[in-house]
This record gives C-alpha cells, sequence and structure tokens, in this order.
C-alpha cells in the first residue's frame, strides 16, 4: 500500500498538496482539443471527490450543513482552476465533478492549482472542517456528451481517485511521460499496485510549488474563498452552478492555429513569402518608383509610402502551434514616470513566452503599434497574425503595483484567463514569469522546467537595479541619440547595483550596438565586453549573443559570428530580432538564400520591422540578383530613414544591375553618400566572406557611376 504522502509534505516543508503517479502502458496522447458539446475521441479527464464530506455529512446538521457550505465555496475553486487552464467542468454531483482538458498538462495544472487554492483556504479551517480532493487524472477515449459521457478516460480516472489521499492526484505513467517536463515534479516509487485489471507501479511525487504555479494570488483564498467571495458563492446552490457551466459549454476549444474559433477557415491566407511577393515583393519595383524628383514634384511621394507600409504589414496565415500577443499594458495613471513599469513589464511577459518552442510569439516591437484595449485586440490579433492576445493593466500605490490580465482570443469575446496580481517591489521581477507559465498553459503549450529554470536564472536580486534595468529598456525604445546616451548610463547603474545582474549587461552592450549607428562605427569594444560579461553570468540570452554575432562580423570572424547568431535561436526560438541577425551574417558569409528565408520569419514575428530588417533583406535579394526585390526593401529603408547610407548605396547599385541608371546616379548624389564610397570601395564596411560577393556589389557601384 502507498505510504502517506502527507510524510512527504512534511519533511519537504511544502504546502501545496502532493502528486501520487501509477505508471501504465499504452495510455492514448491527447490532441490539441476536443468539442465541448460533442465529447468523442480521446481526452485528458480529471476526477475529483471531496475527501472528509461524507465524514461530515454523517453527523450532526450543523455539521452537515457545514460541509454543503464548503462545498458550494469549493465549485467557485474548481470552476476557476477549469477556466483557466481551458478546461471544462461537465458533471457536479454533491462531491464529486468530473471535468476534461485539450491536454494533460492543462489538466495537472488546474489540479494543482485547485489543490493550493483549497490547502489555503483549509489553513483557516479547523481541522474538524478541513476537507480536501482526491483526484485522478487520465488520458483515454470519452463518448457521448453531456453531463452523462463515458469511456476509458472517466473510468480510470475515476479508479485513480481511490490511490490519492486527501490533497493529491493520481495518474498513470503514460500521462506522467507527457507531463513530466512540462511541470516540475520530484517522484517517488511506492511499488505496484492495482488499477481495474492491471497491475501498476505507483510512485508519489512532491510539487514544487514555485516551478510553475503563479503564487501570490493563492492566498487570497484563505480570507475569502477564492476570486468568487465567500458571500457570493453562498448564495448559489449545487445545481445551479452546474446548469450555468452546462449552458455555457457552447464557446469553442482550443485547438489547432490552423482555423477561426467558429470553424471556418483561417482570416490569415498566404504565406510569408507570398505575402512578401505581393508587397515587398518582385513585380512593383518599376511601377511604384519614378524617382525621388518626380515623386516630390507629382506629390505621389505619400501614396509610395503607403504602398511601402502595406508591404511590410503583411498578412499572414496563423502557424500550427499557439500564437500569441502581448501589446503593450495599459496605466490606470496619467503619470508618465511610471511608463518604463507598465511598459516593462508587459515586455518581460512577452519575453518569458517566447522561451517555448510550442508557442508562436509576436515580437513586442511590433505589438506596440496597437491599443491595449478589449475592444481592439481582434485588430490586434489580425495585424499581427496570432490568435490569442494578452491584455494588462498596471496601477501603482507607493511601492505596491496591482497587476490585472486578460488573455483574449480573437473571434471570442468572452476572456480565456483573468488574473490579478498584488505586488511587492521585491516581486516584480518575476511577474514575468508568472503570468507567461499562466498564459502558456491556458493556450495548452506549458513552458518546460528547463525554460521556468532559466528564467527564475534571468530574474534580479535587487530591487533597484530591476528597476533601473526597466528604466533603460525603456529608453532605449526612445530611438533617438539622447535616449541612447541614457539608456547606457541606466544600465550602467543597474550593474552598480548588482553586479552579478546579468541582463543588465545584457541591455549595456545593445545600448552601445545601438549607439553606432549616430556614429556610423562597427560595433565597440565596450559592448563586446558587456556581452561577453552578460553571457559568461548567463549563456541564456538571446541579444547578448546577437551583440557577439554582429561584433564578430565586424572583426571579419565569420564561423564565431555564425555560431553566435545560432545561439540567439537556440536559446529564444521566438527572437525576431535574433532571426534578421542569422539571416544577415548568412548573406555576408554568402549564403543569402538562406539569409532571405532567416529575416523572413524574422518579419513573420515583427511585421512593423525596424530598418536594419530592410537592409538585410534587400542585400539577400540584391546577391541573389533579384534587383526588383531588392528595390522595393532599400526603397522602403530610404523612405524610413534617409540617413541611412548602406540603404541609399545598396539601392544604387540595385538601380544600376536592373538596368536604370538615371536613378542610380539620382541615389548616389543623395545626403553624404559620395564622402564615404572610399571606405566602402576599399571594402571597409562591407564585410564579405566570398571575394565574388564583394565584386558583384563593387562592379554594380561602378555601373551606378561611382569612379
Amino acid at each position: 500500500m502507498a505510504r502517506p504522502c502527507t510524510q512527504v509534505i512534511h519533511k519537504k516543508s511544502f504546502v501545496t498538496p502532493p502528486v501520487t503517479l501509477l505508471p501504465q502502458e499504452g495510455a492514448v496522447r491527447c490532441p490539441s482539443g476536443i468539442g465541448r458539446n460533442n465529447l468523442g475521441g480521446p481526452a485528458a479527464i480529471s476526477s475529483h471527490s471531496c475527501a472528509g464530506y461524507r465524514g461530515l455529512a454523517s453527523f450532526e446538521a450543523s455539521n452537515k450543513k457545514a460541509a454543503l457550505f464548503h462545498l458550494r465555496g469549493f465549485i467557485g475553486v474548481v470552476l476557476d482552476a477549469v477556466a483557466e487552464n481551458r478546461g471544462t467542468l461537465f458533471s457536479a454531483e454533491r462531491d464529486t465533478f468530473l471535468a476534461e482538458f485539450p491536454s494533460p498538462v492543462a489538466a495537472i495544472l488546474a489540479v494543482n492549482a485547485i489543490h493550493e487554492d483549497v490547502a489555503a483556504y483549509n489553513e483557516e479551517q479547523k481541522e474538524a472542517q478541513r476537507m480536501f480532493f482526491r483526484t485522478g487524472v487520465h488520458v483515454g477515449g470519452v463518448t457521448g456528451s453531456g453531463r452523462k459521457p463515458s469511456g476509458e478516460a472517466i473510468s480510470v480516472a475515476q479508479a485513480l481517485r481511490n490511490f490519492a489521499a486527501g490533497g493529491s492526484t493520481a495518474v498513470v505513467g503514460a500521462t506522467h511521460k507527457q507531463v513530466e517536463q512540462r511541470v516540475d515534479l520530484e517522484w517517488e516509487d511506492l511499488g505496484k499496485q492495482s488499477v481495474g485489471v492491471k497491475n501498476v507501479r505507483v510512485l508519489s511525487g512532491v510539487e514544487n510549488i514555485d516551478a510553475y504555479a503563479s503564487g501570490g494570488g493563492r492566498g487570497r483564498l484563505a480570507a475569502g474563498l477564492g476570486r468568487r467571495g465567500i458571500a457570493a458563492i453562498a448564495l448559489g446552490i449545487i445545481v445551479a452552478v452546474v446548469a450555468v457551466v452546462f449552458f455555457a459549454q457552447q464557446g469553442p476549444r482550443l485547438g489547432s492555429d490552423s482555423q477561426t474559433a467558429d470553424g471556418g477557415s483561417a482570416p490569415f491566407e498566404g504565406s510569408v513569402r507570398s505575402s512578401l511577393k505581393k508587397g515587398l515583393g518582385r513585380g512593383n519595383a518599376d511601377g511604384d518608383d519614378q524617382g525621388e524628383v518626380e515623386r516630390r514634384a507629382s506629390g505621389d511621394e505619400a501614396s509610395d509610402e503607403a504602398s511601402d507600409e502595406s508591404a511590410i504589414a503583411v498578412s499572414m496565415a496563423l502557424p500550427n502551434e499557439p500564437s500569441i500577443a502581448v501589446l503593450p499594458f495599459a496605466s490606470a495613471s496619467s503619470d508618465r514616470s511610471q511608463d518604463h513599469l507598465v511598459m516593462g513589464l508587459a515586455q518581460e511577459v512577452a519575453v518569458a513566452l517566447s522561451r517555448s518552442r510550442d508557442l508562436f510569439v509576436a515580437s513586442p516591437h511590433s505589438a506596440l503599434m496597437y491599443p491595449a484595449t478589449t475592444e481592439g485586440f481582434a485588430e490586434a490579433a489580425r495585424g499581427l497574425g496570432v490568435r490569442f492576445v494578452l491584455l494588462g493593466k498596471v496601477v501603482r500605490s507607493g511601492d505596491r503595483v496591482r497587476m490585472s490580465i486578460q488573455l483574449m482570443e480573437n473571434g471570442v469575446q468572452a476572456p480565456l484567463l483573468v488574473r490579478s496580481f498584488d505586488l511587492g517591489p521585491e516581486q516584480l521581477s518575476s511577474v514575468g514569469r508568472r503570468v507567461a507559465q499562466l498564459a502558456a498553459s491556458a493556450v495548452g503549450a506549458a513552458l518546460t522546467v528547463a525554460d521556468i529554470e532559466e528564467l527564475k536564472r534571468q530574474e534580479a536580486t535587487s530591487v533597484d537595479a530591476f528597476d533601473l534595468l526597466l528604466r533603460g529598456e525603456h529608453a532605449l525604445r526612445q530611438g533617438n541619440k539622447a535616449a541612447t546616451d541614457e539608456a547606457i548610463r541606466l544600465f550602467s547603474a543597474a550593474i552598480d547595483a548588482d553586479r552579478s545582474f546579468a541582463r543588465a549587461y545584457e541591455g549595456l552592450a545593445v545600448a552601445h550596438i545601438s549607439a553606432q549607428q549616430w556614429a556610423e562605427a562597427s560595433p565597440s569594444g565596450p559592448a563586446f565586453e558587456a556581452a561577453q560579461r552578460a553571457v559568461a553570468l548567463d549563456d541564456g540570452l538571446s541579444a547578448a549573443h546577437s551583440v557577439l554575432g554582429a561584433y564578430y562580423l565586424a572583426m571579419r570572424d565569420f564561423d564565431r559570428a555564425l555560431q553566435s547568431a545560432e545561439k540567439v535561436i537556440a536559446v529564444n526560438p521566438n527572437d525576431a530580432d535574433g532571426y534578421a541577425t542569422l539571416g544577415r551574417i548568412l548573406t555576408w558569409v554568402g549564403s543569402p538564400g538562406r539569409g532571405e528565408e532567416e529575416i523572413e520569419k524574422a518579419l513573420r514575428r515583427n511585421p512593423s520591422p525596424p530598418i536594419w530588417y530592410l537592409f538585410g533583406l534587400g542585400h539577400a535579394r540584391f546577391l541573389a540578383q533579384d534587383y526588383q526585390g531588392a528595390i522595393i526593401a532599400f526603397r522602403r529603408g530610404v523612405q524610413t530613414n534617409p540617413s541611412c547610407l548602406p540603404n541609399r548605396y545598396y539601392l544604387a547599385a540595385s538601380y544600376a544591375e536592373a538596368g536604370d541608371a538615371a536613378k542610380a546616379e539620382f541615389e548616389l548624389g543623395q545626403g553624404a553618400l559620395r564622402s564615404v564610397m572610399p571606405s566602402v570601395l576599399a571594402g571597409e564596411l562591407t564585410p564579405y566572406r566570398n571575394p565574388d560577393d564583394l565584386n558583384h556589389f563593387l562592379d554594380a557601384l561602378r555601373k551606378a557611376g561611382v569612379r
């Protein structure tokens, strides 16, 4: 017989209940989702029974009344946790509940949230009045609909409850294999047990709360029986709540991103490549560009800019994996001095989410283009090509911060997840990870244990250092020389506050790189030194590796440049800037085809890109002899920032190769272009690995009239 899990809890000093594991062969993996009304095929089912209820109810009437009172409150706990993890509660009879989920990970996260809430509530109750859930979770077949479905998943989940002590959960081995990399649990072998007609090995696990629980907010149950409030719950009755749950099961279940919520076709059609061909593409360079002089004289410049803008902000097909964007959070105050905190917390969530290989995460750079409102999230979803949008609101009062979030699905009015956090200064550094864990779980793509541990390592231990980091990042977003200089000062101050804070070194490296655009110089020694220090402290910082890649490229250390750029994607598979950096370096080392592919991945995640994406795209097309496509990209870069000389002299070269000498000559006459030509012709500003690529470019400049 299994040892009581409470012994393990006592030894580990954890307040959250344990988990019991029963290995079993042959369990079926759950697909991404099933219909709410017509349960058919495999599903992840959780079965809950209330330990302590029958003992209380068998005594005097006052105890029975207390038991029913607690059960009504527990329904609110169950509803919250099930809804937050994209589940459906489809049966509630006295002290037993059944819920189905889109994945076993979602089921386990919901179950542990329930155990955590109930444990917190029980701390305020007399020992004789404490009740816990015994829970079984299983993945298998389900048939039927309504409140009385049947099948292996339900019967086994109900049987597994017998192996769970009060406040614990039992699962079979196949389920464990599906969740072991998604939740942080320590397992203990308890020997063979009989589940139905099978003998299976039993293991016991203890939950590591901080590994994936949201923290903070659960403790509120001790004072008020959950987010719904004990007074409101006490007014309801079990039958009424179950009826509401049953008739509310009409909304869509999370599935693949290949379809819209109502089951129709995806609202974004066409691949990235075809979309780019339509706008940034190959067929409209001649027709749209009549030369700077003619555009200014005829007033057509604005229409050309609009045309190129639409070329960048392309409509893109939804990816196969769940896709999400984090919009800039709203502030409840008109105090602009808190903008760094409001914007920074949103970026913290986005960066944490972007570490998941099971998610597609839109770049915060493009997400900044959209207002953070529940009314406008559908526009953001369409523009960014994502299915889910996370909204947030931040209120600061003294040194306390209240942050509220809503996770919305395009085409669905009701939020998938609503959560509030009451944060002290020391909790701000970790809230991004906590929200990311909740959001990822809600869309069916939980962060792995390795992801979570890496995010923990990146959290600041100094309140002042973290505040300075957010201020530095906010200054860097302003995109001007004065703000960049201020960012360098702020990141340096963050380092002074905490010499081991790797992200402050990373921010300093990025700021030094950004400052080079006003000096028209190669990456600086300070940028390289800061990036090296950052990765020495934490090798999982993608932006620091990007800086190293840029530095090694400027030094013509091509192998290290490629290694650094590839490392960016390895540690952060949703880093749009990382894909763009990799694409640029691939082009310089002689692989423009691969380079363009990587830059298109960057554009897909960041459809309102910075100017250097445009240069990278045009450069790859130029070396691939796609001169019309190169003209579109370089011209858009010139329109965005006329003082960016590389876009202009490569535009001149592209016009020359396309046979338009007049336009090539016109571009060469703009700004200070001719003053840098000696350095360009000497190859000082063009770090090509392949001499033939350099000669290709120099020959094009000579065709344009450079001598």
